[in-house]
């Protein structure tokens, strides 16, 4: 099959979007041949042949150059499919679809669907929603995108995998807390962009300054940066998160690891007791799924999140983790001492963790859905 896939969201930028998008693409090649048109910074370490590139990273200049480019390569190659690789791009791949009469598969993920802004959602209702196949990651956006008029049979569900190198991480955890000095403390993780609805700084002043009380000697780890190139958050979360530690003192329990490769990613899961993702109610922005409580469960670390947007189709609820109500910061810090000192429980949820995410999210098994339905569609 001859895809034309429009990606906004293309390594090197960095995130759950992106990665997702990224093994959809590398997994496939195999099997279709992409003409894959994104932004100028879009480099790979693979063969960039077929890749086009808009020279401004600039979103409006960008639409315009993926619509032009768009149009030139459904002619001059034959395309049979459109690929949007998010809600962003689908009102170009709606266009070119109805002009040369070709089907359109939008792939969506929570914020592309909800964002608020007044002309973005007529373009949702007016051009997503027209798509003839769509690929939501969990039952939140699914049901979110029906709300707006999209046709129930034609959304597909289709949960992302992890990579491989998470599936098969198998790391010595005593060398690892000796490798960077934690020893025997109980340490904390959260891996994420630095969004203002991932709710770190809300989770250090209410919850962390109790846990420390209890329990002095933990550590929270954070791994990620301000959000950069992002059309949604452009807030500086990460000067707000020092600011909230230094006020309450918490500079012995709190430690910045900014942007991290793979490999110390792959590290800091493996070294670590619990994951946490305190995502706060935001209006207008959402957690569509939380692929990170996956690849921390794979590592064997249970995960501790809230019960808002996609997270309670990534967390089992008193199985591979804990759910807590957003806001309810006396639950969070609950939930996080119990694991701490319930070594048993820690145990049970540990094991069935790992075993579900090696079982349920191994993208050799997922990439099987994508290619099924673009197969229908050809």
């Amino acid at each position: 099959m001859r895809i034309l896939l429009l990606a906004w969201n293309f390594p090197p930028k960095t995130g759950g979007l992106e990665n997702v998008v990224y093994n959809f693409y590398s997994r496939l090649r195999n099997k279709h041949t992409f003409f894959t048109v994104t932004i100028h910074n879009a480099k790979i370490s693979e063969s960039t042949e077929h890749i086009y590139r808009c020279w401004f990273s600039i979103f409006p200049l960008y639409m315009v150059y993926a619509l032009i480019k768009g149009a030139w390569l459904i002619k001059k190659e034959n395309i049979e499919v459109i690929f949007s690789a998010s809600g962003v791009t689908a009102s170009v791949a709606v266009i070119l679809g109805k002009v040369f009469k070709k089907k359109v598969i939008t792939h969506v993920f929570g914020l592309d669907v909800i964002y608020p802004a007044k002309i973005y959602q007529w373009s949702v209702r007016k051009f997503l929603v027209k798509s003839d196949a769509v690929i939501s990651i969990c039952n939140f956006t699914k049901d979110e995108l029906i709300k707006r008029g999209m046709r129930p049979d034609a959304v597909s569900v289709i949960r992302p995998g992890i990579d491989e190198a998470f599936l098969k991480s198998e790391f010595l955890k005593t060398s690892l807390r000796e490798k960077y000095g934690f020893f025997n403390r109980p340490v904390l993780l959260s891996v994420c962009r630095l969004a203002k609805r991932k709710g770190l700084a809300e989770f250090i002043g209410n919850s962390l300054v109790q846990i420390v009380k209890e329990v002095p000697d933990i550590i929270y780890l954070i791994a990620g940066d301000n959000p950069k190139d992002s059309l949604a958050h452009r807030e500086d979360v990460a000067a707000r998160i020092k600011e909230v530690v230094d006020k309450n003192g918490l500079e012995r329990n709190v430690k910045f690891f900014g942007k991290v490769d793979e490999l110390t990613l792959r590290e800091l899961y493996c070294l670590s007791d619990i994951f946490i993702l305190p995502v706060i109610a935001t209006p207008g922005d959402v957690e569509g799924f939380g692929l990170t409580f996956i690849e921390a469960n794979a590592c064997g670390c249970p995960a501790i999140g809230t019960r808002t947007g996609g997270i309670p189709e990534a967390i089992e609820d008193g199985k591979s983790g804990i759910i807590v109500n957003p806001g309810d910061y006396a639950g969070f810090t609950k939930a996080v001492i119990r694991l701490v000192c319930d070594h048993s429980e820690y145990e049970q949820l540990s094991l069935y963790a790992q075993k579900r995410a090696r079982a349920q999210f191994d993208w050799d098994n997922i990439i099987l859905k994508y290619d099924d339905l673009i197969k229908k569609m050809g």
